[in-house]
């Protein structure tokens, strides 16, 4: 026993240093690399963006007389493109549901083909509106979205009995969302912040009484409804 402690003792020493030249071949471990950063993507932002559309109107008037028995109702159509500018915020509640507020104003060349009669040439030359709009990330790069608020337009009215004038109204609205991201955003040359929406709006206004002549008396309800298609940048956008 006493020459088997009287060898262990011995080897302990040679036995150490084995260990420690192993270690020295092994050299020192590189530390591990960080875990790669998630994209944390989300529709809350400030934007402003420009667009265009396609419109049409539907004006349903009458004209009547205290000299006559009868009024004359006739609707007039019109039909053209708009361009528009927009600007609004939106902040994200959950993984699903965004809300919003926003404002923009259209320049229009909405018009009849050729000139009634009675009623003259009537045109949609500008329109603007201020409301709010709720959407659902149906992804993190995708929203559907529903509008409404308030608006006004202005038709511009020669040669005949209705003056020019400003209607206010109210407005509903649908479209689509996307974050542009991927191949196309390589190909169009933007960073992130950039999103395109599609929407359809319907607008009616309130009806307004003229007194074009003495005894006579004409009546314009306007509604209108548009398709518009936009590019949005939002400038604190915190996606990627």
């Amino acid at each position: 026993m006493k020459k088997l402690l009287l060898a262990t003792a011995a080897a302990a020493p040679l036995l150490a240093m084995a260990n420690l030249a192993s270690a020295a071949d092994l050299g020192v471990r590189a530390a591990a690399a960080p875990a790669p950063v998630v994209p944390v993507y989300t529709w809350t932002g400030l934007y402003v963006g420009g667009g265009w559309g396609y419109g049409m109107y539907n004006l349903d008037t009458q004209a009547t007389s205290t000299l006559a028995p009868f009024g004359v109702s006739q609707t007039l159509g019109g039909r053209g493109w708009l361009g528009t500018v927009t600007a609004g915020g939106d902040y994200q509640l959950n993984n699903w549901l965004v809300i919003g507020a926003f404002g923009d104003y259209d320049w229009a060349n909405i018009k009849q083909n050729g000139q009634n009669p009675i009623l003259g040439a009537i045109k949609e030359n500008s329109a603007w509106a201020v409301g709010a709009r709720a959407g659902y990330a149906v992804t993190p790069a995708f929203m559907t979205y529903f509008n409404g608020g308030f608006t006004q337009a202005h038709f511009s009215a020669t040669a005949g009995i209705i003056p020019s004038h400003t209607y206010s109204g109210w407005f509903i609205g649908s479209g689509v969302e996307t974050r542009l991201n991927g191949l196309l955003s390589g190909i169009l040359g933007l960073g992130p912040g950039w999103f395109w929406r599609t929407e359809y709006r319907f607008s009616q206004f309130e009806s307004a009484s003229f007194s074009p002549a003495p005894l006579v008396t004409a009546s314009v309800h306007p509604y209108t409804q548009t398709v518009r298609t936009e590019i949005t940048y939002k400038f604190n956008w915190a996606g990627y």
